[in-house]
This record gives structure tokens, sequence and C-alpha cells, in this order.
């Protein structure tokens, strides 16, 4: 009997006795006519969403009535956003969709009988993904879809460059800037740090006096190899834990530095605090970037404050729960940058480690007394407790990153060695390392694979490895 997968699931006490897929999905021709003029004249040409009514009928043997299986029903079919959606009868093709309307099933005997509507706001279906590496810079792909299809670029960068060219047969997507032979070509940023926090080697452990709570003498901090975490919280009251700092390979004023956090809670009234601080040369507070949870619930917030040689404070950035309502159990990263007396906090959640950015804020702050323009001598990672109360689930710190912002004069390099490019053509959007970045040319344009083949060139072949990803699209 055949049924259907949605959302990656499929329950085996569905099936579905009638699927009434169109052939394509409703087209609207709009039409101009003119006085004198035979027929009319083709104005505009609208595809409408393709609605697809499936007759389910379902076993009621797992539930005690058909209330509780409409329950399980609800919770696996409702959706916020349209996914995909595979007939078991047509498994080489997904569509993407979402449910519309209700589901009242008319029991007969132990089953069920009724009609879930699926809309598919995409009129198009789709065969699988298909990749294809771009060897030396040059590919030639064919789409044997029915229909043009958006493409994905992922680049891997082997050398930085100013510019990274996509180019096909009609049209072409640059990134940055290709130097005149005039041009002076420099580095953004230096990396005097970027440590994956596989290993505590250089890093020591560290007493100073923090702005909230106290470092505890007597706690550690461990890795497991992959992520700092703390080995003991040691002993104190209120806000206590260990410390480790690392110096720097040399004093920086203008900077940037990135710290990636990981927070998992499975006790609503765990509290926990992860903490970096950025310390002068005499291991005295300059900021601290923190992802704290300090009331019951599952939610973690973040928050950057600048913290002046004589007890003075300056939050950059600091959230509520009200602006972090997905923040549970997240994958975080925090950052602030300083340039001349303009510092610029950022805080982001991402899809797991390093991956693609969900919600981001930014915000920023000028130091117009220069109180806290101090140049950073080291880091330090730390992690507290609160009084008795249980700890988080996990408390990770996954990395830590410090670079110095460089003279800006000329052409700037806009990918460095190990970074990762995305160039998505159905959502319009370049991410580098799972950020977005405005970094498209005036004249260049996101675009389609045509049906048949393409030719397809990335350059600099030597700065980049690359693949392409796409799904064959049909009408």
């Amino acid at each position: 009997m055949r049924s259907f997968t949605f959302n990656g699931i499929h329950k085996d006490y569905v099936t579905a006795s009638k699927i009434k897929r169109p052939s394509w999905a409703e087209i609207q021709r709009n039409t101009l006519t003119f006085p004198g003029l035979p027929g009319g004249l083709l104005q505009d040409t609208i595809i409408k969403p393709k609605i697809i009514p499936v007759t389910l009928f379902v076993k009621n043997q797992s539930f005690p009535d058909l209330l509780k299986l409409g329950e399980d029903l609800a919770e696996w079919l409702i959706t916020d956003q349209s996914t995909e959606l595979i007939f078991d009868d047509e498994s080489d093709r997904v569509y993407y969709a979402i449910v519309d309307g209700s589901f009242d099933p008319e029991r007969i005997a132990n089953t069920g009988q009724g009609t879930i509507t699926f809309i598919c706001l995409d009129p198009y279906k789709y065969g699988r993904e298909k990749t294809v590496n771009i060897l030396n810079g040059m590919a030639t792909i064919a789409n044997t879809g029915t229909v043009e299809t958006p493409p994905t670029f992922a680049l891997n960068v082997i050398k930085p460059t100013t510019f990274i060219d996509v180019v096909t047969d009609d049209a072409y997507m640059r990134l940055g800037q290709i130097p005149g032979t005039d041009d002076a070509v420099f580095q953004p940023v230096t990396t005097l740090l970027n440590d994956g926090m596989a290993s505590t080697v250089g890093w020591a452990k560290s007493i100073f006096a923090p702005d909230v709570g106290v470092i505890a003498s007597d706690g550690t901090i461990m890795s497991d190899g992959a992520d700092f975490l703390p080995g003991s919280y040691g002993t104190g009251s209120l806000w206590y834990g260990p410390a480790v700092a690392k110096s720097l390979s040399s004093q920086v004023t203008d900077y940037l530095f990135r710290f990636r956090v990981q927070h998992e809670v499975t006790d609503i009234a765990s509290f926990g605090r992860t903490n970096l601080f950025l310390l002068d040369v005499n291991n005295k507070p300059i900021a601290r970037l923190s992802l704290v949870k300090d009331t019951t619930g599952e939610l973690s917030t973040p928050e950057i404050r600048l913290l002046g040689a004589n007890g003075e404070t300056q939050y950059v950035l600091r959230l509520t729960r009200d602006q972090v309502q997905n923040w549970k159990d997240a994958y975080v990263f925090l950052e602030l940058k300083r340039e001349g007396n303009t510092f610029t906090a950022r805080v982001a959640r991402t899809r797991g480690y390093g991956g693609r950015v969900e919600e981001e804020v930014s915000q920023k702050f000028v130091d117009t007394a220069g109180i806290f323009i101090r140049s950073v001598a080291s880091v330090a990672v730390n992690f507290m407790k609160y009084g008795n109360s249980p700890t988080l689930n996990r408390n990770r710190v996954q990395e830590t990153l410090v670079q110095r912002i460089n003279q800006q004069t000329g052409i700037p390099y806009i990918v460095q060695l190990g970074d990762v490019v995305e160039i998505d053509h159905k959502t319009n959007d370049i991410r580098i390392n799972g950020e977005t970045r405005l970094i498209k040319t005036f004249g260049s344009s996101f675009f389609n694979l045509k049906k048949g083949a393409n030719n397809i060139m990335v350059q600099p072949a030597d700065a980049v490895t690359a693949k392409v990803t796409w799904r064959e699209r049909f009408k």
C-alpha cells in the first residue's frame, strides 16, 4: 500500500488511498485586448501554488481513540514552513509542501478516513540532490530537468584572494575586486590566535578580578579533545569558577575577538556563565564576552561589556530572554571589534558549531572619553556556576579567535586560507563560514542552471577548490 514521507518521517499506520497530483501547477494567463486587433496580447503569466489533496486511511491500532491519533498526526504534519514531501510511488521526486486546512477523519471500524491538503508554494517538484566537483576551475554539467534550477556553489579557500568569479555561458557572479596593475593589495586582518580548544597546552591557570563573581583558584578547566569544559568549579559562593589564560604574540589595539560557546540545558533550574575576558598587561579585564543562564528556564542570553581600569563599565550589547526566544540548547558566537574608539559587538546563534547563522544582533558604542581603549595582551576563558544551584548539562567553549585589524589601504583580500564560501542561488545569499556577506559586485547576479549543458568556470583556480550542488526541477 502506498503512503508518503513528510518532514523526513514515514508513519506505518497511514495509507494513502487517493493522491491527486496535477501534472503541473495551475497557470493563469493575463491578456490584453484592443479594439480592432483580433485576439489579444499576453500581458503576464502567473504560476499558482500546486495543490495536492491526499485521502488517507489511518489505522487506530496504536492509539486509544481517533482523537489521540489526531494529536500524533498534528505533531507530524503541522509545520511552520514548507518541508520535504516524498510519495512512495514517486520516490525520485521531492515536493516542498505545507498542510492547509484541517483533518476530520470519519471513523470506520478501527480505522479513520479523511483528506489532507498539501500546498506547494514552490510549484515545482525536484529530483534528488546532485553534486559535481569543479576541477581546475572548469566543469560541464547537465541539467536534465524540464526547467531551469538554482545551484549552490561551495568553495574551499586554499590561499587568500581579492576576488572570486563564477561564470556560466550566460551569466556571472563576482565577489570582491580584481586589482589593477597599480593597485596595492592588503590583508584586512592578521590572525594572532585561532584556537579550536582541542588542548589546554599553552593555557595557564589565571587569577584576576572579574566584574561579576570571583575566579576560583581551586577549580580546573579541561579539554575533551574538541572543546574546553569545566573539570571542577572549585569553591565559592554566588558566582564562581576557574579561569585559564593565554598570552597573545603581541599586544593589539584595533582588534576582533570571537568566542564560540555551546549551552545545553536539561534542568531548567540550572545556572551557568561562560566568559571570555580580554586582559591588559597588568592582568586587568578590558572587556567580557559572556553567554549567561541566570534564571529558571531553558534560555541563555548574551552580553558584551567593556571594563575600565578604575571600575568603569559599559555594556555594548546585552539581550533579554524576550529577544532570544530560540536560544536554548544553543550554539552561539560572541564578537567584539574595536576600530579607534568605536566598539562593535555582535552575537549570533548558529546551526551547530560553525554552521549557518540563524539569528544575529549587532550594536555599537563610541568611547568618546577614551575610558576603554587599553591594548589587549592576553585572553582568559572562564566558567562559572551559581552557589549550590545545578550546573548546565553542557557548558563548552569551542573556539577563541583573535585578529588584529590592519591599516585599510588598497584592495583587501576577501577570504583567507581555510575559509568556506557558499554562493546560494536559491536563497540569493553569499555566506563565508556560515555568515552572510554583502560582497557581490555591481553588475553580477544570481542565476539558474539552464536546461541541458552548462559550462562553468570558477576563478582564481589556484585559490579555491569548488563544487556545485543542485536539484533538477520539473513542472
